[in-house]
């Protein structure tokens, strides 16, 4: 059954199905058990196997630059009927391929590394506890400040009357703090 027929048929059904070994052992009456076999025994058929898959990866990475770079075009359909057609492009794709491709855009590296738009902080930096907690009091009495203006009633306009203040008597209500202890 280890012919070199079935070899050159196996080979190339794997450069024509972009190196799917698997599907190319089966199309040509073998079970891919016997392909890994026949190429773990003989180190001349394993190459030549490798050679035709790699072939069929080139394919591969050809037919995934198309849709990544190229686009696809596909139809628009209005009401089930065809009206024009649009490309799409794959993004995720593209970034796959940049990262197999161009030593720039792999994650990990040191070097010149794509990390998308550049953040600039311009919010001052403590140089030790104390400057920090100095500007977070300093923050938080902003906050505060900024709260209590919010709070405050709008000025009104003189001469003009409003509606809602009305007539009434004022009664301070503070007492000593010895008079609250009872109600505690």
């Amino acid at each position: 059954m280890r012919t070199e027929e079935k070899l050159a048929q196996i080979c190339e059904e794997l450069t024509h199905n972009m190196g799917d070994m698997h599907k190319a052992a089966r199309r040509c009456g073998v079970s891919p058990q016997f392909l890994f076999q026949w190429m773990k025994d003989d180190p001349e058929t394993a190459a030549r196997v490798e050679e035709a898959q790699r072939v069929g990866y080139a394919g591969l990475e050809s037919v995934a630059i198309q849709r990544a770079v190229h686009g696809v075009e596909e139809d628009v359909y209005y009401k089930g009927v065809v009206v024009g057609t649009k490309v799409n492009y794959s993004d995720s794709l593209l970034g796959k391929l940049l990262e197999a491709r161009v030593p720039a855009f792999k994650k990990g590296e040191s070097g010149n590394t794509f990390n998308g738009p550049t953040q600039i902080n311009i919010m001052p930096r403590a140089d030790n506890f104390e400057q920090w907690l100095e500007m977070k009091n300093r923050t938080l009495a902003d906050q505060a400040e900024a709260k209590a203006q919010k709070a405050l009633p709008k000025p009104v306009p003189e001469g003009e009357k409003v509606p809602e203040i009305l007539q009434g008597e004022y009664v301070e209500v503070s007492r000593p703090l010895e008079q609250l202890k009872d109600l505690l």
